[in-house]
């Protein structure tokens, strides 16, 4: 291999690890989000109930009770994100030690070739689920956003009296 092409290779393995990091990055941004905001709208769900009960509106909170469902979803699918996450990376690790063993020169056993197997098999698993999870967790928020507009839209512009004319 030719210097230049031991550069150029230098220079790929460097925009790869900071395409990796930087997408690392992005996925803990959303997570953050999707907690933050479903957060966010269950309390928003349960002060417009208190409100409601408060004043005696006569509402009908379904669409409100199901947003506020949603954002229950969203955190608790999250939560599985994370501990799909957390196996996912926990048999890659385990892989990478064995991997880790082969390239030094050691040979693995049968067992030991089998585990290594298992593990990224394992994390293979563990990586669908994680990004199944993700994804619905996102839109699981994204339906409890809607929900809240539509209730907002539909059941407080309704009680807003109309501005009389001059």
């Amino acid at each position: 291999m030719s210097d230049k092409d031991t550069g150029k290779l230098e220079r790929i393995k460097m925009h790869l690890a900071d395409a990796k990091a930087r997408e690392f990055y992005a996925i803990q941004r959303i997570d953050l989000l999707v907690i933050s905001i479903s957060g966010a709208g269950i309390y928003i769900v349960f002060e417009t109930l208190k409100f409601m009960l408060q004043q005696r509106i006569a509402l009908n909170p379904s669409t409100l009770e199901w947003g506020g469902v949603c954002f229950v979803l969203a955190t608790l699918l999250n939560f599985a994100s994370q501990w799909a996450g957390y196996y996912t990376n926990k048999h890659e690790a385990c892989w990478a030690q064995f991997e880790h063993k082969r390239l030094g020169g050691a040979c693995l056993n049968d067992k030991e070739a089998q585990e290594q197997k298992d593990h990224d098999t394992a994390a293979h698993l563990a990586g669908i689920w994680t990004r199944r999870f993700n994804l619905a967790s996102t839109l699981a928020m994204l339906v409890g956003m809607v929900l809240l507009l539509v209730f907002n839209l539909t059941s407080f512009g309704a009680v807003v009296p109309a501005c009389p004319h001059h």
